[in-house]
């Protein structure tokens, strides 16, 4: 996880939530099942 999660959307087909970093410019990718992080793409700076 980032620093300063902001926002979250859940996926329930998938179980998979989603985490935006406001501090961190990056969205994590969260397994419901497990509660682990699987991903976390860095977002550009505008």
């Amino acid at each position: 996880m980032g620093k300063n999660p902001l926002s979250i959307a859940v996926n329930p087909t998938t179980n998979k939530v989603y985490a935006v970093n406001y501090h961190s410019d990056s969205v994590s990718v969260i397994d419901g099942t497990t509660n682990d992080v699987v991903a976390r793409d860095l977002m550009p700076a505008i």
